[in-house]
């Protein structure tokens, strides 16, 4: 089943980091990929990962233009059950957790032309950001080394701002009542 793109809650749709990343993380642990190599470039993305056993890595190509859609199937496949996930230490969740985390990093940061490359026990993050000078602001080259302790925490945050507002002690024991 299709979701149209009227029928997607709006903020879906904006070309943020964090959308775009969660629906590529989607397509790799539904694909059953591993060793990850993703890089921005002019119209999209590019990944270059590996099935397990197979010797030769593949390249997927995720234009801008086919966002819409890809969110759009995501969104439909939403609770069936339909993801493998792609269970290892460096991403214990799966990609699609593990890049919409970092995708919401990227996007509170204004990162631009970023490259994710995983490396035997970190993942390495590269790109460009914002940066505040004497009186202005320029781009710098950025780099981040995520060991799984890192990783843990990146998706420890993305649970709890999904998760609802915790209910208190107090307020638990007197709803009981």
């Amino acid at each position: 089943m299709m979701v149209k793109s009227a029928e997607l809650p709006p903020e879906l749709l904006d070309p943020t980091y964090q959308n775009r990343l969660r629906v590529i993380g989607r397509r790799l642990d539904l694909g059953g990929y591993r060793s990850l190599n993703l890089v921005e470039i002019a119209g999209g993305f590019l990944a270059r990962a590996m099935r397990p056993g197979e010797r030769a890595p593949q390249a997927l190509e995720f234009p801008h233009a086919d966002f819409p859609r890809l969110i759009g199937a995501a969104f439909a496949e939403r609770g069936r059950g339909q993801r493998l996930g792609n269970r290892h230490e460096l991403v214990p969740t799966g990609y699609e957790d593990f890049l919409r985390a970092l995708g919401h990093r990227l996007d509170e940061q204004h990162a631009e032309a970023i490259a994710i490359t995983e490396l035997g026990n970190f993942i390495a993050v590269n790109g460009v950001a914002p940066v505040e000078t004497y009186h202005q602001t320029a781009m710098a080259p950025f780099q981040s080394l995520l060991r799984p302790d890192d990783i843990a925490t990146l998706l420890n945050e993305a649970f709890q701002r999904r998760a609802p507002e915790p209910q208190s002690l107090r307020a638990r024991i007197f709803s009981r009542a």
